[in-house]
């Protein structure tokens, strides 16, 4: 069984991009359904996997151009693509999330009437990315309290 927890922090570390922004992306794009496939209609094309990763971007990203689609139902390649493409745009939007997320998604950052073409894809992939970095965080800091409360307590009974 492919542990995909394990291959986010993975691909997150090589391309150096916040495991959770990966985690929020994979949330919204396929929900975590390894087999998800998407038709687009507007660009005449198909989008793969966990992360909703098209082939040509997969092969281009990846330098790869002898991968298949089948390959993009793996979780490793997958998730390797979709994260080095994310971070590609996040490096072009000089590390703004939300319009990183937006061309993620969009092919590039659009606007209409001052919002994203997209805005319902971006603000759900945030609030989900705000949740997996809360959840994250919330892991830390709660066993740090319990030891400095069991350190008080200690101190507290000792003579």
């Amino acid at each position: 069984m492919v542990n995909i927890d394990t291959i986010i922090v993975s691909k997150a570390n090589k391309y150096g991009v916040d495991e959770n922004l990966i985690k929020a992306i994979i949330r919204t794009e396929s929900n975590y359904n390894i087999y998800a496939m998407r038709r687009e209609p507007h660009i005449e094309d198909t989008s793969w996997g966990l992360m909703q990763v098209l082939l040509r971007t997969a092969q281009e990203v990846l330098n790869k151009p002898d991968l298949s689609a089948n390959d993009l139902l793996k979780p490793e390649i997958n998730i390797e693509a979709g994260t080095k493409y994310f971070k590609q745009k996040l490096v072009t939007y000089k590390g703004n999330i939300k319009h990183a997320l937006s061309a993620y998604n969009a092919g590039s950052v659009r606007f209409k009437d001052n919002k994203y073409i997209n805005q319902d894809y971006v603000d759900k992939t945030y609030r989900n990315y705000l949740l997996y970095k809360s959840t994250t965080l919330s892991s830390v800091i709660v066993p740090i309290s319990i030891m400095l409360f069991l350190i008080g307590y200690y101190k507290l009974r000792s003579p």
